[in-house]
């Protein structure tokens, strides 16, 4: 049996990167490395989401699951 992963990755206002990591990711990662891809932003106010739901909804996702929560903490 093969084991796969499942990536987690927080983020905070990372327009300007976390395309280029999920690219990598995606491109240096066989797809039975990876089961999933999350990405939790905990409320970017630069495009982060936006850039991640076009990602997800591109072609170069066809390989492995990439996710993104946007629920911002609670904290108190």
């Amino acid at each position: 049996m093969k084991h796969q992963l499942s990536i987690i990755i927080p983020i905070l206002n990372e327009a300007e990167t976390i395309k280029h990591l999920l690219e990598y990711l995606l491109q240096n990662s066989s797809k039975e490395n990876i089961a999933e891809i999350i990405v939790v932003d905990g409320g970017s106010t630069d495009g982060s989401q936006e850039l991640i739901s076009i990602f997800v909804s591109s072609s170069a996702v066809e390989r492995s699951q990439v996710g993104l929560d946007s629920t911002p903490p609670d904290i108190h």
